[in-house]
């Protein structure tokens, strides 16, 4: 579908640009992509899936409780609501790619609701500690378990399983913990970040290319 296409690859002036100053990438035929909408899009798609793997949690943990109380029961319904709200806030997110090639294959990857199985994003579950690691088979099985389109895919600190293997329950003050180091993360260790857009976006057909972050 998109055999012609080389790329993504670093557009004029990137190794020298300060590392405080927003750089971009070229894709195909001129179209130049500012790294922070790649970032943004990865973020974004970490944020929804927790929302979800959040939401999965706060009710599994509600139905094992044999009493409920008439305030747990207004607090379970204030969490879902809130969640379910702010799911739907940032989902759009992914508006800002650019319309052209590089938008095309972004939708068409995401019609296979499995896009996520990747083996780029499957490492990285694994790597990380995720049910990617585990036999359990919780990341593929949630193509099955949610009515939601989008924030399908592996484990975040919110993972009801990966809580239990940890020993330790789930808080939202552990997203703002993860945040504060996954931007940073992708802006400072290229090899990462370069394997995450190879995971959301296209590959570039040239494997020698590499980015310079710094001079």
């Amino acid at each position: 579908m998109f055999r012609r296409n080389k790329g993504l690859k670093p557009a004029q002036g990137y190794e020298i640009e300060p590392p405080d100053k927003n750089r971009s990438l070229k894709y195909g035929n001129g179209l130049e992509i500012n790294i922070d909408i790649l970032m943004k899009v990865i973020v974004t798609d970490y944020l929804l899936r927790e929302i979800l793997q959040a939401e999965e949690y706060i009710t599994r943990k509600f139905r094992i409780s044999e009493k409920k109380t008439f305030e747990e029961e207004k607090v379970y319904e204030t969490e879902l609501q809130t969640l379910r709200r702010t799911y739907m806030t940032i989902k759009h997110t992914e508006s800002m790619i650019p319309l052209g090639p590089l938008r095309k294959y972004y939708d068409s990857l995401r019609q296979d609701p499995a896009w996520y199985l990747r083996r780029e994003l499957v490492q990285d579950c694994i790597t990380r500690g995720g049910c990617c690691s585990r036999g359990c088979g919780c990341c593929k099985n949630r193509l099955s378990t949610t009515e939601y389109s989008k924030g399908i895919g592996h484990c975040t600190a919110a993972c009801y399983c990966c809580s239990a293997v940890r020993g330790s329950d789930y808080h939202p003050d552990i997203t703002l913990s993860i945040l504060s180091f996954l931007r940073p993360r992708l802006e400072k260790n290229p090899a990462y970040f370069i394997e995450m857009v190879e995971a959301y976006f296209p590959k570039p057909e040239d494997k020698t290319i590499r980015w310079k972050w710094w001079r």
